[in-house]
């Protein structure tokens, strides 16, 4: 069997309508009302920043064939509906093949229907960057399908489909690490939908895939110490992969959670809890249908469903980190489906109304999510122009703004707090809140503070600033209005300062205890010099860890006062300014990943109230990933 007679294969009009008219319902307004979101202005950036990511990978392959630097978002929206309803051709086709018919024009459009409008799937339409990178990971996983069939019926030479099976799930956990899940799941479909299958059959594509994993990091390992290059795991920046749990702990944890992750975060309705029970008892008869040996199949699907709980221990996961649940419903939709089929016609009609009310549901959710985002969009554009116009009134124009640099600080305007919607469930937020409100400015090279990339993928052209501007303009932004009050815009010699929200440049109080202080053998660091000039603590130095790039690092100073013991907690904190120090790059032999290993900045200590004891003790912390590793570097001093 061919691929090319696998694609030629027709399926019906029934499956094209269904997959356009949900596609429309699902994400018509956010193709045509697309407008820059908070990811959009980071592309540029990412892409000249590292070719061989992972997280990245598959982009830079397409942007190394034509440049997608500037895009328009509904042309790459439609582009991976494209390659998703292609593979969806392809595998209902093979599925069909394999089933002997059983997987007919109607289970292909529930399969179809349920993964393209399932709500967590439209996670990804919102953040447009990564949208090609999707359609190549699902199409990858389909593919993948047909040649470990083509490898379980000996059909043409089996040493060729294992090398390309490898090689994609290689593809796919270079772009995303949980892609190898969806690629498990669709194989274990087919081995279900299979009349005849053997434990080999099963255990050939769980080794594959981990054979594929650890290729891959090993792959990465040795680019990293080939090139000298720090790799940034894509999942890694939203999975915080825990400690080992005792059994209890996960069997606890799975009682309190596995009703919310049925459900998933983006809606909060009985209706997704009650279906998805329904859709797992669903499959477990289905597979029984078909052998007892399909029981372990089964509860190998819906381990998988929980994987990110079981690895992570936590069920606050980030939907980016779960696309794979679409394929779950839909594969257990599927199985609902052969169940009812030749039941009693009241039973179906009942089933079918009820799959299409949650099909609608789904989409109602979907466009209430990009409608949010286009409302975020459209508010942030506003409130970008409206502060470049009030900075050309503010300042001297000629003088100034090609030449001065732009500080903005504080954390976000109002807006964000009262916004109203799905907001917080999934992460959109205001470009003017996003980074500002997580310090992302003491952070991944400096200089493309992301806010900056915002401005000039507007058209707007405005200076960018650095760390240690920003230390220096923070104090005087502590007595400036607050946007869009009168004042908030402010000219010095040096930058011209717009202000979003108060601030202050000694952190609130931090309880040591919650966070997760190390000690690590692989830091350097080295302190050239902390003084004191009457009520003015100025320092400076370096510190790096070559297991992880520092320009991702900030370094904070936790001030304990005399008073607090163990458990202690800082009553202040002083996030240093990153600083270029090639010297020390060039002297540890170390990448462009560790150039910002520099600290510098100064503080008043009188800021700190009178009611606090009178002695205190500075500690320098390497901060990686809510990871505070001590540097040894501290200094003592009194009020």
């Amino acid at each position: 069997m061919r691929l090319l007679d696998v694609i030629k294969g027709k399926n019906s009009k029934i499956f094209w309508l269904s997959n356009i008219i949900t596609i429309i319902l699902a994400y018509g307004f956010a193709m045509f009302n697309c407008t820059i979101g908070v990811d959009d202005e980071n592309i540029a950036r990412s892409l000249d920043w590292r070719l061989f990511e992972t997280g990245r990978f598959g982009l830079n392959i397409i942007n190394s064939v034509f440049n997608i630097r500037y895009f328009v978002p509904t042309f790459y929206m439609v582009t991976c509906f494209l390659l998703i309803v292609f593979a969806n051709h392809i595998l209902v086709n093979l599925y069909r093949i394999i089933s002997k018919g059983k997987f007919n024009n109607i289970a292909g459009c529930i399969f179809s229907i349920t993964l393209l409008s399932y709500p967590t799937f439209a996670y990804k339409f919102i953040f447009e960057q990564n949208l090609l990178q999707f359609g190549l990971i699902y199409l990858c996983a389909v593919l993948i399908v047909y040649l470990y069939y083509r490898y379980m019926k000996n059909i043409g030479n089996s040493y060729l489909s294992l090398l390309s099976i490898i090689c994609l799930n290689c593809f796919i956990v270079f772009n995303l690490e949980t892609g190898i899940v969806i690629v498990l799941m669709l194989v274990f479909l087919m081995l279900i939908l299979n009349d005849k299958i053997n434990m080999r059959d099963l255990i050939t594509p769980i080794l594959l895939s981990f054979v594929s994993i650890v290729l891959c990091k090993g792959i990465t390992f040795v680019v990293m110490k080939i090139v000298g290059v720090v790799l940034d795991d894509y999942t890694g920046n939203y999975i915080t992969y825990s400690n080992s749990e005792s059994f209890m702990d996960i069997f606890k944890q799975l009682v309190e959670v596995v009703p919310k992750f049925l459900g998933d975060k983006l809606f909060n309705s009985t209706l997704y809890f009650f279906y998805g029970a329904i859709s797992v008892v669903a499959l477990f008869k289905y597979a029984i249908s078909k052998g007892k040996k399909n029981i372990f199949i089964a509860c190998l699907l819906v381990l998988l469903s929980l994987s990110m709980l079981l690895i992570t221990g936590d069920n606050n996961i980030n939907p980016r980190v779960t696309l794979y649940m679409p394929v779950f419903f839909a594969i257990s939709s599927v199985c609902l489906y052969f169940i009812i089929e030749n039941s009693r016609k009241i039973i179906i009609s009942i089933c079918s109304i009820v799959f299409v009310i949650l099909v609608y549901n789904n989409c109602l959710t979907v466009n209430m999510v990009n409608y949010d985002a286009y409302r975020m969009s459209e508010y942030d554009e506003s409130m970008a122009r409206n502060i470049y116009s009030d900075i050309n009134k503010n300042i001297d124009y000629i003088s100034s703004i090609w030449n001065k640099p732009t500080v903005f600080i504080g954390a976000g305007p109002s807006f964000y707090s009262n916004f109203n919607g799905y907001v917080k469930n999934i992460g959109i937020e205001s470009i003017f809140y996003h980074d500002i409100a997580s310090n992302n400015i003491f952070a991944n090279e400096t200089a493309g503070f992301r806010i900056y990339k915002y401005f000039e993928l507007l058209g707007l052209h405005v200076e960018e600033g650095n760390d240690i501007l920003y230390k220096k303009c923070e104090p005087i932004a502590e007595n400036m209005p607050v946007y869009p009050k009168e004042g908030y815009i402010k000219e010095t010699n040096d930058a011209i300062i717009v202000n979003f929200g108060y601030t202050s440049e000694l952190g609130s109080y931090k309880s040591i205890e919650d966070l997760d202080i190390q000690e690590n053998k692989n830091i350097k660091s080295n302190i050239e010099y902390i003084k004191e000039d009457g009520n003015i603590i100025s320092f400076k130095g370096w510190v790096f860890n070559k297991k992880f790039p520092t320009n991702a690092c900030k370094k904070e100073w936790l001030i304990i006062d005399d008073k607090y013991k163990s458990p202690y907690v800082s009553p202040y904190e002083y996030t240093c300014a990153n600083e270029s120090r090639l010297d020390v790059t060039e002297a540890n032999d170390l990448s462009k990943d560790f150039e910002y290993c520099g600290f510098t900045g100064s503080f008043d200590k009188s800021k700190i109230t009178e009611d606090k004891g009178d002695n205190f003790k500075m500690e320098l912390m390497l901060v990686y990933k809510d990871v505070w590793y001590k540097t040894g570097i501290t200094y003592e001093f009194s009020n």
